[in-house]
């Protein structure tokens, strides 16, 4: 069978580092082409790797301008990797292109924009995801096979953290205002909180709290702990989900989860 074409919209950290490397992975998958707006070296042998796309891919086709991008028929699924507040918009042009979309995240910065996107893809037949990579983190696959196993019994409380000490992207200058989608809710939120509907589903009633604990001059939340509450058979069951970036300790809380017949605690290392 032929490989599925890729076509990859940005060529930031994101792309180099968690999209690239795994598409090249999987046999079954060929990037075609990269939407990059900047304009290529004019020498890229003495360019610096991961400066530019055809500095590290000079055989892969580069597109400036997005209209060209989406109509190149060579592409079957556009992989975005932009900005958060386009990333809607660009998951709509792929859809309209007749292309299937793979969102990074967080899928959108709102409701509203996810509906309409969801609701685009389906009148078209077209799949259209969001990545969600930490669904195969190790520790976290170990946790969903001891709760699916029963071997913790009755889940009663869980904690779910994404902690950092610290962090030095956050002691940046800011030079403007911050969209609300920047913030570590949408960021970090939302591996940990995709986490929790993993294994325990929709939650009944979410509440949140946003915090700033670092004071960088932005007007955006750096820390963030949501609740979610739950009914029926699940009626006795909190989930919390939290990051702080105050949390001076040498081993970070990742899970603590509580259950009738034991419990998972697990810790990790923070290099970043």
């Amino acid at each position: 069978m032929a490989p599925i074409k890729v076509g990859i919209v940005g060529y930031g950290f994101g792309a180099r580092n968690f999209h690239v490397p795994f598409i090249q992975a999987i046999p079954d998958y060929e990037i075609t082409a990269i939407f990059q707006r900047s304009e290529a070296p004019s020498d890229p042998a003495s360019a610096a790797p991961g400066s530019h796309c055809t500095v590290d891919f000079p055989n892969i086709k580069h597109y400036r301008k997005e209209e060209e991008f989406f109509a190149d028929p060579d592409i079957n699924l556009v992989v975005v990797v932009t900005r958060t507040d386009t990333h809607a918009s660009f998951a709509e042009k792929a859809l309209l292109a007749g292309k299937h979309a793979l969102v990074d995240k967080p899928f959108a910065k709102s409701a509203e924009d996810a509906d309409r996107v969801i609701k685009l893809a389906e009148s078209k037949g077209l799949i259209l995801t969001c990545y969600q990579n930490r669904r195969w983190d190790g520790d976290f696959r170990t946790l969903r096979g001891l709760i699916q196993q029963g071997a913790l019994g009755t889940i009663k409380e869980a904690e779910i953290h994404y902690d950092f000490e610290s962090p030095p992207w956050l002691f940046r200058p800011v030079t403007g205002p911050v969209p609300p989608e920047n913030g570590m809710a949408f960021g970090l939120g939302s591996h940990s909180v995709d986490q929790a509907l993993v294994l325990f589903g929709r939650p009944k009633s979410v509440t949140g709290f946003y915090r700033t604990q670092i004071d960088n001059g932005s007007n955006v939340e750096d820390s963030f702990t949501i609740i979610l509450q739950y009914d029926g058979p699940q009626k006795d069951l909190l989930v919390t989900v939290k990051t702080s970036v105050t949390t001076p300790l040498k081993e970070q809380i990742k899970y603590i989860i509580r259950g009738t017949e034991g419990s998972y605690v697990k810790v990790c290392l923070r290099t970043r």
